[in-house]
């Protein structure tokens, strides 16, 4: 379980993966879609 604060909004997301390190090379890469929780 990851929560991620964004820089540029200052929103907080909450996510799940097994490797955290590779979660974000594929979000950087944009290679597929996932579904987030916004929390406010």
């Amino acid at each position: 379980v990851y929560i991620l604060r964004s820089l540029s909004t200052g929103r907080h997301y909450i996510g799940e993966c097994a490797d955290l390190s590779d979660r974000i090379k594929r979000h950087q890469e944009n290679m597929n879609k996932v579904f987030i929780i916004k929390i406010k």
